[in-house]
C-alpha cells in the first residue's frame, strides 16, 4: 500500500461516497445521493481499492455489500467526517462536543448532577462519557482520544506525563459487608489490615481502589483473597449481599446503592482511603472552548462544595441541600 497515494484518495468526497453507497445499498444510490455521475462514483471507488490495495465491496445481485476490510474504512470515514463537521460547527461557533473519560467513583457519584449543571448553561456543547480506570484516563487523555479526564490522584503518573490538573471532589473509601459478617460485629472503624483474612469481592481492571489494596497487603506480606471479580459497583454489591465477601467501595457509591441493600459501611483508618480526584487536561494541546468551559465549570464547582464543607465535617459528597445550593449558585454565572 503506497501511503502517498492512500492519503490522496481518502478525501472527504470519496469517504461521503463510500458511506452513501454503503447506506443506499448500491452504485447509482449513493452517486444519486452525492449528486455525482455513476462513472465518476465508480473511479472514485476503484481509485480507493487500489491505493489500499483491497477490495472494500461485495458486488452481489441484490447490492453492493461492505467486506471486512470495507467495514474497517467505513468505520474511520464516518469518524472522519464527524470531526470535519466538528472543525466547522466549533469555529461558528455553533456546536462543540467534549470526549470526557472518568474513573467508575467519579460517575457514580459526581458527574451526573455536574454534567446536568453545565449542560443546562451551555446548550450548545455536548459531552461523550467513556468509563475507564484511572490509569486509562490518563492515558486517554495524554493519546488524544479524550479532551479532559477524572481520575484518582496518581502523582507518578502524571509526574511523567504532560498534563494539567486541577482539583475535583473529594471522596472517601469504605468496606461494605453484610450487617450479619464478623467484621460489622466489631464496630464501624477499622484498618484494612485487619480485614486481610477476609473473602474480598474485588472490581475487574486494574481499578485504583484495588491496586491500593493489594499494596497494603503486600506490605503485610500477604495478598486480598479475592473470591469473585465483577464489573460495577452495583455488582460488587449484589455480591457482597450474597455472601460472597466484603468489598472496597466509595462512600458516596454506597449511600447509593449499598444502603437500600442493607448493607453496612465501615470506616478506615487507612490514609489513601481520604482522596482528592483530580480533574486532568492535555499539556501539550490548545483547549477548544468548550474544554476550557467545562475545566473551569468542574473545577469551580468542587472548589465551592470545598468552600462549603469548611464549615461542617466532610461526608463524602456533603448534605445534598447544600451541594445542590452551591451548584445552583455557580450555575447562574453562566447563565
Amino acid at each position: 500500500m503506497q501511503i502517498r497515494n492512500l492519503i490522496k484518495c481518502l478525501d472527504l468526497t470519496t469517504l461521503q461516497l463510500l458511506l452513501s453507497i454503503h447506506q443506499e445499498g448500491t452504485l447509482s444510490g449513493g452517486a444519486r445521493r452525492e449528486a455525482i455521475a455513476v462513472s465518476a462514483a465508480s473511479k472514485r471507488l476503484q481509485e480507493l481499492e487500489r491505493a489500499i490495495g483491497v477490495q472494500l465491496f461485495v458486488r452481489e445481485n441484490k447490492g453492493m455489500k461492505l467486506t471486512h476490510a470495507g467495514e474497517t474504512v467505513r468505520r474511520h470515514a464516518q469518524q472522519m467526517l464527524c470531526n470535519a463537521q466538528s472543525i466547522g460547527l466549533e469555529l461558528r461557533g455553533e456546536s462543540m462536543r467534549v470526549r470526557v473519560a472518568a474513573n467508575p467513583s467519579a460517575i457514580a457519584q459526581f458527574l451526573p448532577e455536574d454534567f446536568q449543571g453545565f449542560l443546562h448553561a451551555h446548550s450548545s456543547i455536548g459531552i461523550d462519557l467513556l468509563e475507564l480506570s484511572s490509569s486509562d484516563v490518563l492515558l486517554s487523555v495524554q493519546g488524544g482520544t479524550a479532551d479532559l479526564g477524572i481520575c484518582a490522584p496518581m502523582s507518578e503518573k502524571m509526574g511523567e506525563l504532560l498534563v494539567d490538573t486541577r482539583p475535583y471532589w473529594r471522596d472517601r473509601i469504605v468496606l461494605v459487608t453484610r450487617a450479619d459478617h464478623p467484621l460489622a460485629q466489631h464496630g464501624r472503624r477499622t484498618s484494612l489490615a485487619d480485614t486481610l483474612d477476609a473473602d474480598y469481592v474485588d472490581l475487574q481492571g486494574g481499578d485504583w481502589i484495588s491496586v491500593q489494596a493489594q499494596r497494603v497487603a503486600a506490605e503485610y506480606g500477604k495478598t486480598l483473597k479475592v473470591r469473585a471479580h465483577v464489573r460495577g459497583f452495583d455488582a460488587l454489591c449484589r455480591t457482597v449481599l450474597a455472601r460472597v465477601g466484603v468489598g472496597l467501595l466509595p462512600h458516596g457509591a454506597f449511600r447509593a446503592i449499598g444502603e437500600p441493600l442493607g448493607l453496612v459501611a465501615i470506616e478506615l483508618d487507612d490514609a489513601w482511603t481520604d482522596r482528592q480526584l483530580q480533574i486532568v487536561v492535555s499539556a501539550e494541546r490548545p483547549q477548544s472552548r468548550a474544554v476550557s468551559a467545562l475545566f473551569d465549570y468542574l473545577s469551580q464547582v468542587a472548589r465551592n462544595a470545598c468552600a462549603a464543607s469548611s464549615a461542617a465535617d466532610y461526608d463524602s459528597r456533603f448534605p445534598l441541600a447544600a451541594v445542590a445550593e452551591q451548584r445552583i449558585a455557580f450555575e447562574g454565572a453562566w447563565a
